[in-house]
């Protein structure tokens, strides 16, 4: 009498976890910092939108819009139906997008992931290589980012 018996081992089925654990560990982490800069890239980019449109209205008028406090601050009939059509209030990681202006100077700054002010980065223009860099404070001022990280490869 032969007995055919198919299937794995103990040795075999452990081999194979032990693989998706490791290719677990490689992927995770990769994945978790690809999502926040989506949410990084999304956030400079209505950062950048909201700056050009007070660029806007600073041509017109000559003047900032003199509010300080948050972006939402700036939805009203007098800006928003001249200078924005979409009008990003909070960053990509959900919190309030902060506007401040003085004179002739306005600065839209996002507070980073953990939605409080600092740390500072290490320089103004930083590359982005742990999740600890989300964290850092997104600062638009007059017309160009004078706190962010760096979006092109290789600068």
């Amino acid at each position: 009498m032969i007995h055919d018996q198919r299937g794995f081992t103990l040795i075999e089925l452990l081999i194979v976890v032990a693989i998706i654990g490791i290719v677990a560990a490689l992927a995770i982490p990769n994945l978790l910092v690809a999502l926040q800069r989506s949410r990084q890239t999304a956030t400079l980019n209505d950062i950048r939108t909201i700056g050009q449109a007070v660029t806007s209205y600073v041509v017109d008028n000559a003047s900032v819009p003199n509010i300080s406090g948050t972006v939402s601050q700036l939805n009203q009939p007098w800006f928003n139906n001249y200078y924005l059509k979409t009008f990003p209030t909070r960053d990509g990681w959900g919190f309030p997008l902060r506007y401040s202006a003085g004179e002739l100077t306005y600065s839209v700054i996002s507070l980073g992931r953990d939605g409080n002010t600092g740390p500072e980065p290490p320089t103004d223009f930083y590359r982005v290589s742990d999740l600890s860099h989300f964290n850092y404070d997104i600062v638009f001022c007059n017309g160009t980012f004078t706190r962010s990280p760096r979006v092109k490869s290789g600068n």
